[in-house]
């Protein structure tokens, strides 16, 4: 009888095939046996036994030992893909032939509006670069989404109410008529918050003259102990000094609501 093992240098030796049959002196048995070859140096060992009496025995002069030899690769094909549904960049290197048994330094390149979010196929894990081994051909996959952009915060508020204070003679809701000339005036300002959250509000404000000469520019923000306004309400500005209504003619103001952070 006959045992034929398979020994690759880099695996487990394994059972490829046998012969268990009562073979006459003069005769002869063909077997075929037939297995898929590593990729590595492989011995083929052939171990034959004939029976002697009551018991089997090596006969070495029957077996056989077969050394098969495997060409050591020089290259390694390296496929690199950006897929459709995942574009937004590139790898370096790319795809192409690289020496076998080397490690190649994958880099992953996002564009401009686009994040890298993870290698695929023989590569993994989410860091920018990979070291891939080179021992067979590879293919690797390389996933990119556009970054995602906050929903920017849209502001609703108005200048509920405007009023102007002048020496002498009381005041009034802007538009005033009919002010004597030369007297000092202030205004007031009320903006009111149509947000659904409290917010702080602020004010910029200028006045200009007859002449188109500015007369008064003004800015402020809420401050404690009012530092926010509550959703619906109002917060009144009053400037910090007075302006001369000394020219005849119509005065300009020119407002802004301001609402947020303060700059």
């Amino acid at each position: 009888k006959a045992t034929i093992y398979a020994v690759p240098d880099l695996y487990p030796d394994y059972v490829i095939g046998s012969i268990d049959q009562v073979i006459m002196s003069g005769a002869s048995v063909t077997r075929a046996a037939s297995f898929t070859m590593p990729d590595c140096n492989t011995t083929v060992f052939v171990w034959v036994e004939r029976w002697s009496k009551d018991h089997w025995v090596y006969d070495g002069s029957a077996s056989k030992v077969v050394t098969v030899e495997i060409p050591v690769p020089t290259t390694f094909h390296l496929s690199v893909l950006v897929p459709s549904w995942a574009a937004g960049g590139y790898v370096d290197p790319g795809s192409g032939d690289y020496p076998a048994y080397s490690t190649v330094k994958l880099t992953a390149h996002p564009l401009s509006g686009y994040q890298f979010t993870g290698w695929g196929g023989d590569a993994s894990g989410t860091s920018l670069t990979y070291n891939l081994y080179m021992n067979s051909d590879k293919n690797v996959e390389a996933y990119f989404e556009k970054v995602p952009v906050e929903p920017v915060e849209e502001f609703a508020g108005k200048i509920s109410r405007k009023e102007l204070e002048y020496s002498g003679s009381g005041d009034g809701i802007v538009p005033v008529a009919n002010v004597p000339q030369g007297v000092s005036a202030k205004l007031h300002v009320w903006g009111r918050n149509d947000m659904a959250t409290d917010q702080k509000l602020g004010i910029y404000w200028f006045v200009a003259d007859p002449d188109g000469e500015i007369a008064e520019e003004y800015e402020d923000w809420q401050s404690w102990p009012f530092s926010t306004t509550p959703p619906g309400e109002t917060h009144e500005f009053i400037s910090s000094g007075q302006f001369d209504l000394n020219k005849v003619g119509k005065y300009t103001t020119w407002i802004e609501l301001l609402m947020g952070a303060q700059g």
